[in-house]
Order: structure tokens, then C-alpha cells, then sequence
């Protein structure tokens, strides 16, 4: 008897054992998983909810009723990134009570707690005109409170330009140019310290904290974080201002040394035709003067375009023109090619860059790569480029040569900023002039950031400082920082080779004399150009030449009038090449 209580209890031990095994282990889940809070503020309830990061979350629906209704209906359905709700729908002094449905990817239904439901009281709008509808982010709120304090010292000055300066995205070096009226930038000092006074003042928190009922709801901000939010935008308000006003004398001087007049691009209209935006800077410069458009044999006065109190203006280009030069009765400005197909900016800094919309731009586009050195070399069809940056590992950049590949460049990301170079020797013939082009992708397609134009002319060109402005290079430097090396002992990477003059006189009818001079032996080349790259003449190709002072004298007679370049290319053992041209201007 005892053997099969025994025998009994062990089979029943074995399939509790086995029951037991192939059960599910499900993880307990509260029973009401989903957490929410109710937000009070002046016309509006913010409903806020968390979850388990076990739970899949794939909707949201939004249940609602009021104090002393019973069922809850359905308010709103959300998308599962979404963990906030704004109920501005709500009546005054109305206790609204809410439910949130979660329904998982597998179908599963969670719920708030419904025993107890999260709820919260509608506040009456106390002062219906402090509200402003277009303040949407704490930014624009102390923005708001800014121009009020300033509206208050003196209401006659106009502040909305400068203080619509501060957006924090926006690259600091070029803001005043690119995002503020410029032929108001003079002026703009005297209210710099009203606004200062406003912005430092130490009583703005506290009147920004003071509309927390009003707006925080509206920011999607919850009580706990409110005060960290404004003290953080505030904080960064501040730094911002401090930087607009480091950068303003140095915009102040650029718009000073700013030709009166320049071309800032071209757009291509729907009649494919080239139609070329020029900005006025100084219009008190050009009142007397006489300005044109050259091309070749061909020009535009552009006296009947200039329009009294406005600062831009457009020309239709001709068809034909590759080439455009600005004059300003003898003195030249400007000169851009009109070779691409598709609206160009020339920026302040010299980049030709591809847009949508024509503006003032100072420079490049901000991107993690950019183009960084190159040097080219037209008889031996050698291009050396330099790239630089510290790219995503996901950045994809191309540098193209007349749409065809050129360089696939690929990204090494790191913590400073990477340098990489490749020499390429072209193997088939091209007609000038060349574009290369640097591009990178996005979404799937090559998006060209900016395009560099190459003739018949050696140049070396670097981006001084890494990323700025492009300026002719005395040296090369690639794979390296373009920095100026101020070492004694490197010094021999900056070489002295001549001093290549201002041809006298300029502009001239008939006869020019080109002086330069030769600090060290070496092989010289010596050559005039036009605006294509045309080789007109050659006094020197690729000859030895001792130290010393050179005299040589160009006579246009027979030449269309226009802009000429005079070259020396000049190199010492085997050292990088020097290159450097100068324009000079005939008139018949």
C-alpha cells in the first residue's frame, strides 16, 4: 500500500513538473500600465502618459468625459511616438477626466486607470490680449518679452530685424549679411544697447516664469521641467547676443570694403534664358558712375536697370555670353562664369554654389566634407585635390569633372578634423573651361554643393583659414592643415620666388609694361590670357631664368577691349610650383 502512495505521489509530482514547464512564463503587467497626467493651464489641458518599455506601442486613442458624465468618449487617435496631447477644446472651470488606450503591435489593448482616472481643471484666460498666437516655443516667448521691455525704453526704433536674428541655428559668420537688411547695418548700432539693457536685465526670468498658466501647456512642457526650460533657452539667448555682437564689427568692416556693386548670381527663367541679380552696397558710389557688363566685344549698360531706392535688380543675359565681367567706368569688380545650368549664387567669399532661391550668401553652404586645396596643372592634365572635414560614417561625397566621376571620396570619421588628398591625371581631353564639382548624396540622389571652374591657366587654390575662403596659394599643403606654419624651421614650405607687379598703365589703349622680379633661379613660364583662358601670348615657356628684374611690354592693338590676365609660373628644384595673375583691363 505504501509502494503505491509512493508511486501516486510521484506521478503526481512528475505532471505538476511537466504543467509546470510548458506554461508560458508571461511577465506580470500592471494592471492599469499606462501612466498619465493632467496638466491645468489658461484655455487648455495637457495630457501627458508613459508606458512600459516592454509594451510595443503601435497607437494611442484618447478617451474623455466630464465631471458628472459617466462613459468616456473617444477624443483623439495618436501614433506611438507621440506622449503628449494638448486638449484646448476644454471650458472654463470644467474638470475633465482622461483614459489612454494603448494597442501594441500584437493587438493587445492597455489601459490607464479607470478607477481613478488622471484628471485636471480648465483655467479661465485671465487677460485674453497678453495672448499672442504666434509665440509657439519658449524662444519666441523671451523674444516677446525682450521687444516688450525695449518698446517700453524707446518705441521709435524698429528691433524686429536684429532680435529675428537669434536662431540658434543659424552659422554666426555670416548671419548679418545673409539675414539682416544690409543697407541698414550702419545704422543698427544704436540699438544695441537698448536691446543689451533688455536682455540682461535680471528681472526677465521672473516675468518669463510669471506666463507659465498661459503658455507652458502650449510648449508641451510639464510643470516639473518648466523652469530648466526657460533657464536653459534664456542662458543660450544670451551667449547667442553676445556672439551677434563680437561678429558685428567684423560684418561692419566687410560691408565698408565691399565694392559698390556686385553680381550675386543668376537664375535660369521658365524661357531657359540666364537672368543675372546684381546688389547695390553703396549706392552714394555710383551716382555719377558708369557701369556695365562685359563679354568679349559685347556689353550691357546698366545705367537704364538701376531703379532709385532699390537695392536689387535683375538682366536678362544674352544667349551667347560665357563669360561676364563688372565694370565700373575703368575700374573692374567682378568676373563669373555663366556656364552652368542651373541658378548659381556667387558668394561674397568667391564660391559659385547651386540654388533654389537667389540671395546674398557669403560663403559656402555649412557641410561635414568640403574642398579644401587644389592645385592644377594644365600641361600635364594633373589635378591635386584635398578634401576636409570629419564626415558621418554614413556621408557619402563625389567630385565630379564635368558631370563625369572624378574621386568617390570616402568618410573617415573622427574627433578633429580629417584631411585626405588624391592626384588624378586626366586621361582624356576636355574644353575649357572645366567644372569640377563636389557633390554628396541625399536620399538617394547627388546633390551638388559647390563648383569650382578650371581654363588653361596653372592655379593652386587652398581655403584659408581650413574651410574658409578660397585664396591663391603661394605652396601646397595637401594632407595637411592650410594653417600658415610660422616655425622657423618649415618655413621653407612658404618659397619667395618673384614679385610679380601691377602691369602699368591700367587700364590702358595700346601698350603695357609687366615687371616682375626673380628672387631665385628658376624655370619660368610668363604668358597673357583672356577671361576664357585663351592663351594670347607667351614671353616665357618653361625657360631657365637667373635672379633678377624683368621688363616686358604687351600691345593690345588688334584685341577686343576687356579683361586680360598676365601670368608667371615659376618653380625651384623640386619644389611646388608658384603660380600668381594679375588682371589688367584694355580699352580701345
Amino acid at each position: 500500500m505504501r509502494r503505491i502512495l509512493q508511486f501516486i505521489a510521484l506521478k503526481a509530482t512528475l505532471v505538476f513538473c511537466f504543467v509546470g514547464a510548458t506554461e508560458p512564463q508571461t511577465e506580470k503587467i500592471h494592471p492599469f500600465p499606462v501612466d498619465v497626467s493632467v496638466f491645468d493651464g489658461q484655455g487648455s489641458l495637457l495630457i501627458h502618459w508613459t508606458y512600459p518599455d516592454s509594451i510595443l506601442a503601435n497607437q494611442f486613442r484618447i478617451f474623455v468625459h466630464e465631471s458628472g458624465e459617466v462613459d468616456f468618449k473617444l477624443l483623439s487617435e495618436l501614433p506611438p511616438q507621440q506622449t503628449f496631447y494638448l486638449d484646448y477644446m476644454c471650458e472654463k472651470d470644467v474638470r475633465y477626466f482622461y483614459k489612454i488606450e494603448l494597442e501594441d503591435t500584437f493587438g493587445n489593448i492597455f489601459t490607464s486607470d479607470t478607477l481613478t482616472p488622471a484628471f485636471g481643471t480648465c483655467l479661465l484666460i485671465e487677460d485674453s490680449t497678453a495672448y499672442d498666437s504666434t509665440i509657439v516655443s519658449v524662444q519666441d516667448l523671451i523674444l516677446a518679452k525682450i521687444l516688450a521691455k525695449a518698446n517700453e525704453i524707446d518705441p521709435y526704433q524698429v528691433y524686429d530685424p536684429i532680435l529675428d536674428l537669434i536662431n540658434l541655428n543659424k552659422p554666426i559668420n555670416s548671419i548679418w549679411f545673409e539675414n539682416y537688411p544690409i543697407e541698414k547695418l550702419k545704422s543698427a548700432e544704436p540699438i544695441f544697447q537698448i536691446l543689451e539693457t533688455c536682455i540682461l536685465d535680471p528681472m526677465l526670468m521672473e516675468e518669463i516664469l510669471a506666463e507659465e498658466t498661459l503658455y507652458r501647456n502650449l510648449f508641451l512642457i510639464s510643470p516639473e521641467t518648466w523652469l530648466t526650460n526657460v533657464e536653459k533657452m534664456l542662458l543660450d539667448v544670451q551667449i547667442y547676443w553676445q556672439q551677434l555682437m563680437t561678429e558685428y564689427p567684423k560684418a561692419l568692416e566687410r560691408f565698408e570694403t565691399t565694392a559698390p556693386i556686385r553680381m550675386i548670381g543668376y537664375r535660369i527663367t521658365e524661357e531657359d534664358q540666364k537672368e543675372l541679380m546684381l546688389h547695390i552696397f553703396h549706392p552714394e558710389q555710383i551716382t555719377s558712375s558708369e557701369i556695365f557688363l562685359l563679354s568679349g566685344d559685347e556689353y550691357v549698360n546698366l545705367g537704364e536697370y538701376l531703379i532709385e531706392n532699390n537695392s536689387r535688380f535683375t538682366v536678362i543675359l544674352p544667349e551667347q555670353w560665357q563669360m561676364v565681367d563688372l565694370m565700373m567706368d575703368d575700374i573692374f569688380i567682378q568676373s563669373s562664369p555663366l556656364i552652368f545650368n542651373e541658378s548659381i549664387c556667387f558668394t561674397l567669399d568667391g564660391d559659385f554654389i547651386p540654388v533654389e532661391e537667389l540671395n546674398l550668401k557669403v560663403g559656402r553652404p555649412e557641410s561635414t566634407l568640403w574642398m579644401n586645396e587644389l592645385t592644377w596643372n594644365p600641361y600635364s592634365k594633373t589635378i591635386q585635390l584635398e578634401v576636409a572635414g570629419n564626415p558621418e560614417f554614413e556621408d557619402q561625397y563625389s567630385i565630379l569633372i564635368q558631370d563625369e566621376p572624378l574621386w568617390e571620396v570616402e568618410s573617415n570619421p573622427g574627433f578633429e578634423v580629417q584631411f585626405q588628398d588624391s592626384t588624378l591625371a586626366l586621361q582624356e581631353e576636355f574644353e575649357y573651361p572645366i567644372i569640377i564639382s563636389f557633390k554628396k548624396m541625399v536620399k538617394e540622389e547627388l546633390v551638388t554643393i559647390e563648383h569650382l571652374v578650371l581654363d588653361s591657366l596653372p592655379v593652386a587654390i587652398s581655403r584659408m583659414p581650413d574651410g574658409g575662403p578660397w585664396h591663391y596659394a603661394e605652396s601646397t599643403t595637401l594632407g595637411i592643415s592650410n594653417e600658415p606654419v610660422r616655425e622657423s624651421f618649415e618655413t621653407d614650405l612658404l618659397p619667395e620666388l618673384f614679385v610679380l607687379y601691377q602691369n602699368y598703365p591700367n587700364p590702358f589703349n595700346g601698350m603695357t609694361r609687366i615687371t616682375f622680379d626673380l628672387l631665385e633661379d628658376a624655370i619660368v613660364s610668363l604668358y597673357i590670357t583672356d577671361a576664357t583662358g585663351r592663351i594670347h601670348d607667351k614671353f616665357m615657356e618653361g625657360e631657365f631664368t637667373t635672379s633678377g628684374t624683368y621688363h616686358y611690354n604687351w600691345n593690345g592693338e588688334g584685341r577686343s577691349t576687356g579683361i586680360y590676365f598676365f601670368t608667371i609660373h615659376a618653380q625651384v628644384d623640386n619644389r611646388p610650383p608658384t603660380t600668381f595673375s594679375r588682371k589688367m583691363i584694355y580699352l580701345k
